[in-house]
């Protein structure tokens, strides 16, 4: 999966101040950094410092969308869009009935959590306090596909239509915003 991201960010010819494309290790050095930023003390949250590759890289350039493939629970991929612009995690997957929004906010919540803090440091500006999460849009009307070989593609075929058009690529409008699925 990360050669393919890898191919993926290098071919696909897009403003490279306002996407970047990462692999795999993305989420996982995000849940560190939420670990590390919960056990920090609310009045000490301003001096926390971020580190790593991905995090330093994301502070220098803050770009508008941010896309990594995600495998939930070992068992279904589905790509990633974090978009600093309009402070959303979005969920594009092609299995809806893999996990509840619930569970699938359960798994993104580090990420959305973590994310204001990150574009404040980029930004420049001081942390105060708590910040209000990123909101978790999870995509519809993209195709059901069950295979996990098919879902690997489909999933970097979705990070790339979302890369190049923006919420347009997959359809984005028929997306729950925000709220739960029935």
């Amino acid at each position: 999966m990360d050669a393919l991201m890898l191919f993926l960010a290098r071919q696909i010819f897009v403003d490279y101040e306002k996407v970047q494309i990462c692999d795999t290790t993305l989420h996982a050095s995000l849940v560190k950094h939420h670990c590390r930023l919960v056990r920090t003390a609310v009045k000490d949250r301003p001096e926390f410092k971020f580190s790593g590759v991905y995090c330093e890289s994301i502070i220098s350039q803050l770009p508008e969308r941010i896309y990594f493939p995600f495998n939930i629970d070992q068992q279904h991929w589905v790509g990633v869009c974090i978009d600093t612009k309009a402070s959303t995690v979005n969920v594009l997957g092609c299995n809806v009935a893999f996990k509840s929004y619930s569970l699938m906010k359960k798994e993104f919540s580090p990420v959305a959590n973590l994310m204001p803090y990150i574009v404040k440091v980029a930004n420049g500006v001081k942390i105060h306090g708590s910040q209000k999460p990123f909101t978790l849009n999870r995509a519809k009307g993209v195709p059901h596909i069950a295979r996990p070989a098919d879902v690997v593609v489909l999933s970097i075929l979705l990070i790339e239509a979302h890369a190049k058009s923006g919420p347009l690529g997959i359809n984005i409008s028929r997306s729950t915003r925000g709220h739960q699925e029935s």
